[in-house]
């Protein structure tokens, strides 16, 4: 585009820019910027630059619709109309963004202009269905999907549209869009709707019978997307998906994220797989016939998938299990990251995670972990003691990779800490004290420490060797950690008291309050139960929740005190109240009032469930109350977890069940 005829073209298309007041707008940020962002675009100059900076300036997904958005409406649909802008599609999809946030979101978070504004936008929509640019008309089904208050008009003229649509991937946009607009009309049109819909089904391209398929059951009540699980296979083991690269509510992965979660065949099949919803049968069976595909992004969804599924139901353990096993030794490293971290997670196939010991490919480019580094924590957690050079190379390197990834909603192969890894295996202490110690000579700095600390104190008196290494660390930023090892290890620790002492007497230099709050009360408590005699810490009830100190009050309280934790059971927080009550019943040897406390907030699957079943558990058995609640969480098929996704998922269902099977394994009898 020559100067002259851009800048006619800004004159033009944004004349009215500078008649609003910009900088008095609400927006993310900068929006005062605005309008200069929106003549870059007008002007092609860095427009695809410019279209960022506005998508970073309007939009927040969980912020709402500010004013500024509204303010820019007109101008952003003006500049999607014009043929001579290069980024129409994208502007379309920010549109979509802020008119699908303002269907969906809390109304206090949506500009009290915006509905009027969108009002005058959407007629300008249909148009650009008939735009001679197919990225254009892909991408205006996503802003007219979201024009509910006009479905009865729009959703007929996209299925006016569709026959003459030559583009595949905008006749599949668009019976998204219908999908999307039904529930908004009329009667009439609701049903030439739900008719052309059901014709679709029987059209000749498969992903467009999909696409109809999976439309009708979130539409018609009653109608179950599994029952209709043919349809589903066929089209999403054909072999070229690259069209829903092109659909706006598929699209693709970014390039440097694919290797950890696929690609397109990846976000098409775990979104149908999504919409199955609770029909476990249907999931599997879908997932299992997509493991052992050609095409490796499919293998990678059916993998991701399986994944999903494990983390919710145990019974398809049995048919995806093996075929999981297999696939830890796919070409694909994504496809052999999840099979492995799945397999480690649920404690199975040792021979199969033993395979892949010299694996040593990164699971993800951006990470340290490899491969090998998952085999290793789950031959670890079974016991093998094939996993403990590896173990033994990764505690003597920097990059550990263990625990680099965080908690998500989404199932990733993340493995645990290395602490986790580590604590529970005092049996391989020694193979691998001696490589912690050597670790700890060389000074590795306070996380890595810290980590050392940990495990050695869960180790327990198999860490005795190492208690001159711990006592090295008190006074150092591994202070707390090393102090309550120490107290974990217990009488094999008594070489440490006199420095726990001086301590106690001269107190650790830091900047810390509260840090020094706590180690007054962890130093008394590792010195007491090395050494069995009475300590002296106060204990502050008021700061022992926001300090996280409840582990340490049953040993240092005195009989004196039961009466202000019985006041404790009565507390608003759940997590106080059980403490209070394991406290009270280590403190006078009465568990009576305690096991009540406890079962009363062992349901429900919070974080304070496993705190109130390990505190029973570690009381003696079950009373006839209780059994029914055990053999309930034993019985259930969904896995109980606070974690939705992820190895944690595992873990905390594992131990539920360990500790129900606990309780109910020993003699029944009566509370005393």
């Amino acid at each position: 585009m020559g100067t002259d005829t851009a800048a006619h073209h800004v004159r033009e298309s944004m004349k009215d820019l500078d008649n609003i007041g910009w900088e008095d707008l609400s927006a993310v940020y900068a929006s005062e910027d605005i309008p200069v962002l929106l003549r870059a675009i007008a002007a092609d100059e860095g427009a695809e630059e410019a279209l960022v900076e506005i998508e970073g300036r309007l939009f927040h997904d969980e912020n709402g619709v500010y004013s500024a958005a509204t303010a820019a409406l007109p101008f952003m649909l003006t500049l999607a109309e014009d043929a001579r802008v290069t980024v129409r599609a994208g502007l379309l999809e920010l549109i979509a963004q802020h008119a699908t946030w303002a269907n969906e979101g809390a109304p206090e978070h949506v500009d009290p202009g915006w509905a009027e504004a969108w009002e005058a936008a959407v007629p300008r929509l249909p148009a650009l269905l008939d735009d001679p640019d197919p990225a254009v008309r892909r991408a205006v089904t996503e802003p007219l999907s979201a024009a509910v208050t006009f479905a009865d008009q729009v959703a007929p003229a996209l299925r006016g549209r569709w026959a003459a649509e030559e583009d595949r991937a905008a006749r599949l946009a668009s019976v998204i869009a219908v999908g999307f607009l039904t529930c908004g009309c009329t009667t009439d049109v609701l049903i030439g709707n739900l008719s052309w819909l059901r014709g679709l089904r029987s059209d000749a391209d498969a992903q467009v019978r999909l696409a109809a398929t999976v439309v009708l059951s979130q539409v018609v009540r009653g109608q179950r997307l599994g029952a209709d699980l043919a349809t589903l296979k066929d089209a999403l083991r054909e072999d070229d998906l690259r069209v829903w690269r092109d659909v706006p509510w598929i699209g693709a992965m970014r390039p440097d994220l694919v290797g950890l979660f696929g690609d397109t065949g990846t976000l098409l099949t775990l979104r149908v797989d999504e919409l199955l919803g609770k029909d476990v049968k249907a999931r599997t069976e879908l997932c299992f016939g997509l493991l052992t595909h050609h095409d490796a992004d499919r293998r990678m969804a059916a993998t991701r998938a399986a994944a999903r599924i494990l983390c919710t139901w145990r019974s398809p353990a049995g048919r995806l299990l093996p075929a999981l096993a297999v696939r830890t030794d796919d070409d694909a490293i994504g496809v052999r990251a999840y099979a492995t971290h799945v397999l480690a997670s649920m404690g199975a196939a040792k021979d199969c995670l033993a395979a892949r010991l010299e694996d040593d490919r990164p699971i993800w480019d951006q990470l340290a972990l490899r491969v090998a580094d998952l085999a290793a924590w789950g031959l670890a957690w079974q016991g093998d003691r094939r996993c403990l050079p590896r173990l033994a190379e990764r505690i003597e390197a920097d990059d550990r990779g263990y625990g680099d990834g965080a908690d998500d909603d989404t199932y990733l192969p993340w493995a645990p800490p290395l602490e986790d890894v580590l604590a529970p295996v005092p049996q391989f202490a020694d193979v691998l004290l001696p490589v912690i110690r050597a670790r700890l000579a060389t000074g590795p700095g306070p996380a890595a420490s810290i980590t050392f600390a940990r495990t050695l104190g869960a180790w327990g008196a198999a860490a005795a060797p190492a208690v001159p290494d711990l006592v090295a660390l008190l006074g150092t930023d591994a202070h707390l950690a090393a102090a309550k090892a120490l107290g974990e290890i217990g009488p094999a620790a008594a070489e440490a008291v006199p420095a726990i002492e001086g301590f106690m007497e001269r107190p650790w230099q830091t900047r810390d309050r509260a840090d020094l709050r706590r180690a007054a009360v962890i130093l008394p408590w590792a010195r007491r139960r090395i050494t069995g005699e009475p300590g002296n810490a106060d204990l502050p009830f008021e700061e022992v929740t926001e300090l996280g100190l409840w582990p340490f009050v049953a040993d240092l309280g005195a009989h004196a005190e039961a009466g202000r934790l019985r006041d404790l059971l009565g507390h608003r927080d759940a997590t106080v109240r059980v403490e209070a009550a394991h406290a009270l019943s280590r403190l006078t040897g009465d568990h009576t009032v305690a096991k009540w406390t406890l079962w009363a907030e062992a349901g429900g699957d919070t974080p304070v469930r496993w705190t109130a079943l390990r505190y029973l558990a570690a009381m003696g058995p079950a009373f006839p109350v209780s059994r029914g609640q055990c053999r309930e969480i034993l019985d259930d098929d969904r896995l109980h977890h606070t974690t939705p996704m992820g190895w944690r998922a595992f873990a905390e269902d594992r131990e539920l069940r360990a500790l129900a099977t606990r309780l109910l394994g020993e003699p029944l009898h009566q509370v005393t």
